[in-house]
């Protein structure tokens, strides 16, 4: 799941709290756990080191389903992942990036529902 030095994570806006789109919320295409894993990464501050077990444990899912879910949100351009190098172009982890700008830019005709 994560490279030597494992993973970092990316940013697209700044503060110490969450906001979320009220439509994202409500995004029935994407499943309520890849919402939730979502919400779990933007709670943390930019540059925080990405551990996949960590992650795991914190929100009581297996490794597949931590893939899935990446996977998930990264297909819907709700995160970015970048694979990084290191010294000598060694594979050093990868940036996953929360933008749920981008999610929201390819959401296109999708109505508020009250």
């Amino acid at each position: 799941m994560s490279g030597r030095d494992g993973d970092r994570l990316g940013k697209a806006w700044r503060g110490s709290f969450v906001t979320l789109p009220a439509a994202f919320v409500r995004d029935h295409n994407l499943s309520p756990e890849a919402r939730m894993l979502a919400i779990y990464l933007m709670s943390f501050a930019e540059g925080w080191v990405f551990h996949a077990p960590r992650v795991q444990r914190d929100l009581a899912i297996g490794r597949d389903k931590l893939a899935r879910l990446l996977s998930e949100l990264e297909h819907f351009g709700a995160i970015d992942r970048r694979q990084l190098m290191g010294p000598g172009g060694v594979f050093g982890g990868r940036l996953i990036t929360v933008d749920l700008d981008a999610w929201d830019r390819g959401k296109e005709g999708l109505k508020e529902e009250d």
